[in-house]
């Protein structure tokens, strides 16, 4: 299946820097990511897949399967 772009991100945030940085670390994160994201699945787009969830793109962990969405991860996704 294809997962949506923001529960992409919300793994990548979560992955890329520590969650107790300032609200404001993790909203500049969140731009970055979605940048990134949306400038290779634009590239790719033809792929079965657009994305890779290892270093070679974007570190992503479901982080609903580990510990339940981060609030902070959210709100700065929502008003970056």
């Amino acid at each position: 299946g294809v997962m949506p772009l923001e529960s992409y991100l919300t793994g990548v945030v979560a992955s890329e820097m520590p969650l107790n940085w300032p609200l404001e670390s993790l909203k500049a994160q969140a731009v970055a990511a979605r940048s990134y994201a949306l400038a290779v699945m634009n590239e790719r787009g033809r792929r079965v897949y657009q994305v890779e969830s290892n270093i070679l793109d974007q570190v992503f962990r479901p982080l609903a399967q580990e510990n339940g969405e981060d609030p902070l991860v959210r709100k700065a996704l929502q008003n970056p």
